[in-house]
Formats: structure tokens, C-alpha cells, sequence
């Protein structure tokens, strides 16, 4: 929630810094599942900004609501199909199964990684599908050192969506690092000169 602070040609600066809210989910469920929904709970957040920098006297603008919520998903895919290769699935997964004490058969994982990329389904369908329990945990742990890499390669950046995030991310810490965001929404008159 910005806090206001004192009052410097005419906009209020800020007591703190602030913080933006991103949120990054998988396209599904009440809050997420459509863009209308998704669209309707990042306006929730942005009224309650709203609301508690006008209990401070301040507003904040539709621009400055769009800058402070950001509600993003991975488009059609959940996360791990979205920002991994079936390749990088199979080896991670391989990993992880091994590492509990499973065999892999490696034809029946890539037929299940195959079926659930095409129906836009969620991981655990194959873990279903594998028989397996869902490690959704390790299998984050084995992709890790992936996603690190493709951090180190632009030309990736593009087709990652949560690279895309993690620089977008970046960019909104160094707009409200600086230190000279304030409120666009000027201070009344009277206010801003301590009195009528």
C-alpha cells in the first residue's frame, strides 16, 4: 500500500517505497480461469489500493493502478509446459523418479507429457498418467538449473514466459528504486500550500 508523505509541487511524495503486486498464476480456476475473471480480480486489488490511499487524502490514477497491479498467466499452458520443452520435462521428471526409487519407461512418459501438452492439461496428468505420486516440489528443483540457463541466453526470452516476468519484474524494481515516483494526481490547492 504506498504511504503518503509530505507534499512537493503540488503531488504528494511518497513516505516509503512502494511495492508493485504481480501476481503470475496458471489460466485456471474461480480467480484466474478467463481473461474476464482475471481482468475482474486485478480490478479488486487495484480498488483496494484505491481505497487506502484515499483514507491517507491522496487518489491514484488509472495509470499508476496499472503500474502497481499486474495480474499475468502463462497464456494456454500451465507453468511447466509453458516455460519447458517436453525434453526438459522428461529428463527433470526422469530425475525425480529415479531419485524416488521408480523405473521410468521412457516411451510412456514421453506419450504422457504428449498427450498433456496437447489437451493443455496440468502436470499432474502425467504424474497420473505415470502412476506416480505428484512431486510437484523435486520436479521444481530439477527445472531450476534450466530455467537459470535460459536466463543466460536473450534469444530465449521471447518464447519463456516466465523470463518475460522476471524482466518485467526487473523493470518495475528500477522504476520505484530511483526514489522520484509520486502521485500524478495533484494535491488540492489549499492543501498543498498548508492552508486556504
Amino acid at each position: 500500500m504506498p504511504r503518503l508523505g509530505r507534499v512537493r509541487g503540488g503531488h504528494y511524495d511518497l513516505a516509503s517505497g512502494t511495492t508493485a503486486l504481480v501476481v503470475a498464476m496458471d489460466a485456471e480456476g474461480a480467480r484466474w480461469g478467463t481473461p474476464e475473471k482475471r481482468e475482474l480480480h486485478r480490478r479488486k486489488l487495484q480498488d483496494i489500493l484505491q481505497s487506502g490511499v484515499q483514507g491517507q487524502g491522496g487518489a491514484l490514477t488509472q495509470t499508476e493502478l496499472d503500474m502497481l497491479v499486474h495480474v499475468r498467466t502463462w497464456g494456454r499452458y500451465t507453468y511447466e509446459f509453458a516455460n519447458f520443452t517436453d525434453d526438459e520435462l522428461h529428463t527433470a521428471l526422469t530425475a525425480v523418479a529415479v531419485g524416488n526409487g521408480y523405473s521410468v519407461d521412457a516411451d510412456a512418459l514421453r506419450a504422457a507429457l504428449s498427450h498433456t501438452r496437447a489437451g493443455e492439461l496440468d502436470i499432474r496428468v502425467v504424474f497420473d498418467r505415470m502412476r506416480w505420486p505428484i512431486w510437484k516440489g523435486p520436479l521444481a528443483g530439477e527445472l531450476l538449473p534450466v530455467l537459470l540457463g535460459k536466463l543466460d541466453h536473450d534469444d530465449t526470452q521471447a518464447n519463456v514466459p516466465v523470463i518475460e516476468l522476471i524482466y518485467d519484474v526487473h523493470d518495475l524494481v528500477a522504476h520505484f528504486s530511483g526514489g522520484g515516483f509520486h502521485l500524478e494526481s495533484p494535491v488540492a490547492r489549499d492543501d498543498a500550500d498548508g492552508g486556504p
